[in-house]
């Protein structure tokens, strides 16, 4: 009997290697009954394939709704992550399976946990456009305020995309609108810089940094005025843009409205800076750190010098 017990063990093991392999398969055709079949034989519902990916993960991202309901009765580990770190949760969210994403979070599907590159699922809805994904994760507490390795947010990528009625849904929901991504470019200077002019207003409506600086050194109000957006100039200024900053090639907003030809703007932003002269020079301003977008900070700024404090 002890002889023959290593082969009984090896042949169990090739069976459940098997039952396992086969399980596999069952998501990419949708094959519920065969699947039934197998876990009742003893498949395991968390067998990973060499590339960490489960069948709770195919079948959500493939959107066999029916066949998720199985595997996570039978004990599918709802948390576990492929080779990139990618949850079930993630890949249904990513192909916009809102209902998939709803019986995931039901069992305990953590809406925060992070990819390889520090992607989560409200990441991925937000950059495929899915927006009922993007509110069902919202509503179960996604953080909107968290980065990928390169500085984008949900919001961000969603902009990047096109996908617009995401990102005012995400400004709707309190995102925050002063975290900066690769080369310093917060949501409102990407805004400006795609000619987004009424998305621009509603950032700055909602709390947005007007001097805040690129790597460059351009501010909102230098694009606004280089375009020649007078009501936008208008409003950069009434919500406290500093228009004295310059770049790194020593420009101000002014200069920039002058070289565009843009007389109207040329003129409020004129006329606001003989304004400023006037006022005492050591007044407040809430301004943005240029290099940091994380912390807002109270400085003073000498109108006549014509530069910010830093």
């Amino acid at each position: 009997m002890k002889l023959c017990s290593p082969v009984v063990e090896r042949g169990t093991m090739i069976r459940s290697r098997i039952l396992d392999a086969t399980l596999q398969l069952c998501p990419r055709f949708s094959l519920e009954k065969a699947a039934r079949l197998l876990l009742r034989l003893g498949a395991d519902a968390s067998t990973m394939n060499s590339k960490g990916w489960t069948p709770l993960m195919k079948a959500s991202s493939m959107g066999v709704t029916s066949l998720v309901r199985l595997l996570l009765d039978h004990g599918a580990a709802v948390n576990v992550g492929n080779e990139q770190c990618c949850t079930a949760l993630m890949l249904a969210a990513g192909q916009g399976h809102t209902d998939i994403c709803r019986i995931l979070i039901d069992h305990h599907a953590s809406v925060n946990v992070r990819s390889e590159f520090h992607w989560t699922a409200l990441m991925m809805a937000a950059d495929n456009g899915h927006l009922s994904v993007v509110r069902l994760l919202v509503d179960h507490c996604a953080d909107s305020d968290l980065a990928t390795d390169l500085g984008w947010t949900a919001l961000m990528l969603a902009f990047f995309k096109g996908h617009i009625t995401v990102v005012r849904y995400l400004i709707q929901m309190g995102t925050d609108l002063n975290i900066g991504g690769h080369n310093g470019l917060t949501p409102l200077m990407l805004a400006l810089n795609c000619h987004e002019w009424d998305l621009a207003a509603e950032m700055i409506t909602n709390g947005a940094c007007v001097n805040v600086q690129n790597t460059s050194g351009w501010t909102p109000l230098m694009l606004a005025a280089s375009a020649g957006r007078t009501n936008l100039i208008e409003l950069i200024l009434r919500s406290g843009a500093n228009p004295y900053t310059r770049n790194q090639r020593g420009i101000t907003a002014l200069e920039y409205a002058r070289r565009g030809r843009h007389s109207e703007a040329e003129m409020i932003l004129k006329q606001y800076t003989d304004y400023r002269q006037d006022e005492p020079n050591d007044g407040l301003m809430e301004i943005c750190q240029p290099w940091s977008f994380s912390n807002i900070s109270k400085n003073s700024w000498r109108y006549t010098t014509g530069i910010s404090s830093r």
